[in-house]
């Protein structure tokens, strides 16, 4: 019995001793885990600086630069540094910013003009714990992107400003638009267009009609070379004839062009007046141009009368599309900054939601990286649009085509962020509704208007420093084409930055308005405005007449030739850029 219980203690002693070895083995693995895990990551790290070295070391010793792949080797790089950053500071700034307030001013505030003022820069904290409640208040009431330019005046301009500032109570919806168009007036001018298009359909046709007759009457021209019978007068009598009927139908397919132009105008409320008022304008000169040339078309008696009525036409077309490339531009700029309005507003009234929500006690953890990350993509967007800004204007001063490139890449850009904040905005607004929390919006809100004028964009073409002569062809070319497409892209951002999917997209009547504009018009207006010049020269009497008319089609095709390097550059697809 004892000696049965003797070898149960030593049973046991021996297990003891097998586990804690087996303990002790267990944590040198993990030790020894660990390390291995760790000399793995200072390996991947030293490969990777040791590569962007290699990358720097190859396009010195090259000379050539560096290739695409040691380029988004680089990019990658830089991006991953950047992205660490605006994470870091973005924290820091909204907790300097709120800490610099006392804390008996944060419970005074309201909780949307605490979350406001959580994502100011840190840098105007000392500006902000100087203001008093009702300063902050209106402050906060500021349109975010005006905001930010108000903060970089001195104390005592931010105080002057914000006293004076106008508080008004409005549709949230009419914060996004220039101006306020009554319905009737957008109804009216949208059947105008309809009934415009057709119009423009019917002398497309009847242009063609024209072209034919007319080469059909030079071919028969032809019989009549040294030939000075009464049949071959008529028929040079009868092709001058042709000639101004052709040259007028298309001077009415231009006038009916400017006629749309000015209807799109006319309904579009994301144009301040001033701004529409400068396109009128233009429309307006053109126009009465068109009515001399008119007149001198149905005076005209000689092929010398017609040939310089065409060549004037010609003119004015191009002065036409050269004005309507500029003004699009400028939509365009102004379009996408009221789509990052949009977001930030957005953005802001999200965060006051979710402070909210964290004073209620509700946990807001699992969404608070993908707001941070709405927030750094929305400022991402606002400053890729600042710098188009000043690319635009560069290019258009200088018919600078690298800096419109850059302009345009920055726009594209600009969008390809927006379009990620919204998509990852439905995740969080998801995340909140199965949480039984709803995210909704006011209908009426209060906001502060400054007395300061509005800075931030291209405003006019005395801003941009609009040259009187048209653009070079290519840059034309460039500009028609990047508008068309970035317009497009607008649109559907603007309807996918919207807080629920219920919200209606309303702008999606005039997007499809405008792209049912007729590329075919846009492109016969084209060719008559070219055709009529090449071609109106062969009208003319004696034995070189078609001999002059072969003649005048090669030297007049530069309009021809415009707009086949373009692809897309119609008129008629400029009064739908204009109009969006």
């Amino acid at each position: 019995m004892l000696l049965e219980k003797g070898i149960d203690e030593v049973i046991i002693v021996h297990l003891q001793k097998i586990l804690r070895v087996g303990i002790v083995g267990v944590l040198l693995m993990l030790v020894l885990l660990s390390s291995v895990l760790a000399q793995g990551d200072a390996k991947d790290l030293a490969v990777r600086k040791e590569a962007k070295i290699d990358v720097r070391e190859r396009a010195d010793s090259s000379g050539r630069g560096p290739s695409p792949v040691d380029m988004r080797m680089r990019h990658e790089v830089k991006r991953d540094g950047e992205v660490r950053v605006g994470q870091e500071e973005r924290v820091r700034v909204r907790k300097t910013a709120l800490d610099r307030l006392s804390d008996e001013q944060k419970k005074r505030l309201r909780v949307d003009v605490r979350a406001k003022l959580r994502n100011i820069d840190a840098a105007h904290a000392d500006t902000l714990s100087k203001l008093s409640d009702e300063e902050l208040e209106r402050l906060a009431k500021v349109d975010p992107v005006v905001r930010k330019r108000l903060l970089e005046r001195s104390e005592e301009e931010i105080r002057q400003t914000l006293a004076k500032a106008k508080v008004v109570r409005v549709k949230r919806e009419e914060l996004f638009r220039a101006r306020t168009i009554a319905k009737e007036r957008v109804e009216k001018a949208r059947s105008r267009i309809k009934a415009l298009e057709d119009a423009l359909k019917r002398a497309s046709k009847r242009a063609r009609e024209g072209r034919q007759a007319f080469e059909e009457a030079k071919e028969r021209l032809k019989k009549c070379e040294g030939v000075q019978t009464k049949e071959c007068e008529d028929l040079r009598q009868e092709i001058l004839q042709k000639a101004k009927d052709w040259l007028s139908v298309t001077i009415e397919r231009v006038s009916a062009h400017l006629d749309k132009v000015a209807e799109h105008v006319e309904q579009n409320d994301q144009l301040t007046d001033e701004q529409a008022q400068d396109i009128l304008a233009d429309v307006d000169a053109a126009r009465k141009v068109l009515e001399e040339i008119a007149a001198d078309v149905e005076a005209a008696q000689t092929k010398q009368d017609i040939k310089n009525a065409a060549k004037r036409l010609e003119k004015v077309w191009k002065r036409v599309r050269t004005r309507e490339v500029l003004h699009a531009a400028r939509v365009e700029y102004i379009m996408t900054g009221r789509v990052i309005e949009r977001a930030e507003h957005l953005v802001e009234r999200l965060d006051a939601f979710l402070l909210k929500l964290e004073e209620q006690g509700v946990d807001t953890t699992l969404v608070e990286d993908d707001v941070a990350k709405i927030h750094e993509l929305v400022d991402d967007a606002l400053a890729l649009h600042e710098e188009a800004k000043d690319l635009f204007r560069q290019a258009i001063d200088n018919n600078d085509k690298e800096a419109l490139e850059l302009a345009k890449k920055n726009e594209r850009a600009a969008h390809e962020n927006l379009k990620a904040a919204q998509k990852i905005l439905r995740d969080v607004l998801k995340t909140l509704r199965e949480q039984g929390q709803a995210f909704r919006e006011d209908e009426v809100v209060e906001v502060v208007v400054p007395a300061f004028p509005d800075e931030g964009g291209v405003e006019s073409d005395d801003d941009l420093d609009v040259e009187e002569e048209p653009l070079e062809d290519e840059l034309e070319e460039e500009v028609e084409v990047e508008v068309e497409d970035s317009v497009e892209d607008e649109l559907e951002d603007k309807a996918e930055v919207e807080v629920e999917d219920s919200v209606e997209d309303e702008r999606g009547d005039d997007n499809s308005t405008s792209e049912e504009t007729g590329d075919d018009a846009g492109k016969d207006d084209d060719e008559d405005a070219s055709d009529v010049v090449a071609e109106d020269d062969s009208s003319g009497s004696g034995s070189n007449a078609s001999d002059d008319g072969l003649d005048e089609v090669e030297d007049g095709q530069n309009v021809d030739d415009e707009k086949d390097s373009s692809g897309k550059g119609s008129g008629d697809d400029k009064d739908s850029e204009v109009s969006q």
